[in-house]
């Protein structure tokens, strides 16, 4: 990421072309998007799986700099509407140049928007590729080279750790990245999916004693949970992704006292109502696709709850829930349902203050405002999040 790649759009290969490949629909000559400037393309730094690279040079407003909102070049990264990584909507790689933007090392995306058939981002342009470098050293490199990058490197991955506890990763890196939360005496208290990425909210306030997670190709993994009951875990959070995997976190240290959960191809209100009856709350829902998993305790620490369940986000009726007394306790979403549960605790919390935000892309900037303010997450879910 440090000197860019041809999927990242910052290497300098000067290939000519401007068509992409699998695609018939050609790239614009000009492109203005989101208020910036007008650019002309001009020559090709790279193509990758999901799109192609090109210098943008300014023809329009701006100034004189080299980097920045205003320079007179830039990388423009175009991305068919028609490609796997646009299946519903803007690319997932949006969000995350949102979140890392700006650190070292990552190029910062100045505007983005959708031209024609394309999605289109752009971004500075940092410097030559590794393999310009490689090249452009006659194929060798000596020693201290290599050190400087991986030093470089190490660096700019230190910074990424460093922009708080939520983590997008892929199940590969799942044990590094909760490990290291371990190590600073946080456990998982939220998990979502997207995009077949897991998104991890850690917390040192959770009152967790001990922790087990499984990522499954299963949604649920049944055996498993039920193993960890045996050994009085309790299920804490669970998220499932497209492909119909699922994660399930189960913690010590929780008041409860007997759990039950639920699978289902459609909001299993009905066996949620039965479980009321019986003592159950509503502790944990998520969603695998079009599937339904709920999961209810008992001695929750609830004294009532409901489900708002819609097609649209029910803003209204969580406003008048909220003015009674309820609070978000667990969110989960299908590309055409929401559901919210509300509970109402048995203590009154000290500080009763809750807020909602629908966003297209992961609010980083905005989580941390609001944990300078004692704000936490509680809950978090991937969904439609127009109205």
């Amino acid at each position: 990421m440090v000197m860019g790649d041809d999927s990242g759009g910052l290497s300098a290969n000067k290939v000519n072309g401007k068509e992409e490949e699998g695609s018939t629909t050609p790239f614009p000559e000009r492109v203005q998007v989101g208020g910036s400037p007008l650019y002309k393309i001009e020559r090709k730094l790279g193509k990758g799986g999901f799109g192609q690279v090109f210098v943008g040079r300014r023809i329009s407003g701006g100034n004189e700099r080299t980097t920045g909102a205003g320079a007179m070049e830039v990388a423009l990264k175009f991305e068919h509407k028609n490609s796997k990584g646009c299946s519903y909507g803007p690319p997932y790689e949006w969000q995350v140049y949102n979140t890392l933007g700006g650190s070292h090392g990552v190029p910062k995306v100045h505007y983005k928007g959708k031209q024609g058939d394309y999605y289109v981002m752009v971004m500075d342009i940092l410097g030559p590729s590794l393999w310009d470098v490689w090249n452009s050293s006659g194929q060798t490199m000596s020693s201290e080279m290599v050190a400087c990058i991986a030093v470089e490197s190490l660096s700019i991955l230190e910074k990424m750790h460093s922009r708080g506890y939520h983590y997008n990763v892929a199940d590969g890196r799942m044990a590094q990245h909760v490990e290291r939360g371990n190590a600073d005496g946080l456990y998982i208290t939220c998990v979502a999916s997207c995009s077949n990425l897991w998104a991890l909210i850690m917390d040192a306030r959770s009152g967790f004693t001990s922790q087990v997670y499984e990522l499954s190709p299963f949604f649920l993994h049944k055996e498993w949970i039920m193993e960890q009951w045996e050994k009085n875990y309790y299920i804490s959070s669970i998220a499932g992704a497209n492909n119909g995997s699922s994660l399930v976190v189960m913690s010590k240290g929780m008041q409860y006292s007997q759990q039950s959960y639920k699978v289902s191809d459609s909001f299993p209100f009905k066996w949620i109502n039965k479980k009321w009856k019986e003592g159950f709350y509503v502790t944990s829902m998520a969603t695998a696709g079009n599937r339904w998993a709920v999961v209810m305790s008992r001695n929750a620490g609830f004294s009532d709850q409901v489900v708002e369940l819609d097609f649209l986000y029910p803003s209204e009726g969580i406003h008048k829930r909220w003015d009674n007394g309820y609070r978000i306790t667990s969110t989960a979403a299908t590309w055409d349902q929401a559901a919210l549960i509300l509970s109402v605790p048995r203590r009154k919390p000290t500080d009763e203050t809750q807020e909602t935000l629908r966003t297209s892309q992961f609010p980083s900037t905005h989580v941390k405002e609001k944990w300078a303010k004692n704000l936490y997450l509680s809950c978090v879910c991937y969904g439609r999040s127009v109205s």
